[in-house]
């Protein structure tokens, strides 16, 4: 079982997820500062400098990593896994060039299972707001299960917003070959 923290790259045809390095800063602010990307987050802010940059690389909390282009090596956004009472969260955002590519869907199908197989997590949630089509889609693409819609108040994204929950468990999983 790999520790939560350790540094790991996963690959898969496309991409490489791999440990966030001081050098990134620049591209992940550059890519992080658009009101469209952070209005889809829970806690983005916006505007997001380097050295908002800087504070997410050096978190400590949970498990950080850059979403890189296998073939160019850009960058093309960030996603983690974070304690969030109980349960252990999931965060993704792209750069809004790179949405609608399958790049979201092709990075949660290789954390997923290092979440749950590697590191031995009993279970991932993810909240996205109900109104964000796109992520409900990416989501379910992804394996998650619809568990439920509650209102959260987000004073930073406007008041109340409707939430829905997905949860991603082992028998959420593609069936391994043999």
């Amino acid at each position: 079982m790999t520790e939560l923290g350790a540094a790991v790259a996963l690959q898969t045809a496309r991409l490489i997820l791999r440990s966030p390095v001081p050098e990134d800063a620049k591209v992940i602010a550059r890519l992080a500062n658009s009101p469209a990307v952070a209005k889809e987050t829970f806690a983005l802010p916006h505007p997001f400098s380097s050295d908002d940059a800087r504070a997410w690389i050096n978190g400590r909390d949970g498990h950080r990593f850059v979403v890189e282009d296998r073939d160019s090596g850009q960058l093309l956004g960030c996603i983690e896994i974070f304690q969030h009472d109980e349960d252990w969260e999931l965060g993704l955002w792209l750069g809004r060039a790179h949405w609608n590519q399958g790049i979201g869907t092709e990075a949660l199908a290789a954390l997923g299972p290092h979440a749950l197989i590697d590191l031995g997590l009993k279970r991932l949630t993810a909240p996205v707001f109900a109104e964000h089509g796109a992520g409900l889609r990416l989501l379910e693409k992804a394996g998650f299960a619809r568990v439920g819609e509650r209102v959260d108040y987000l004073e930073h994204r406007g008041g109340k917003r409707n939430v829905v929950w997905f949860v991603l468990g082992l028998e959420h999983l593609p069936a391994r070959a043999s």
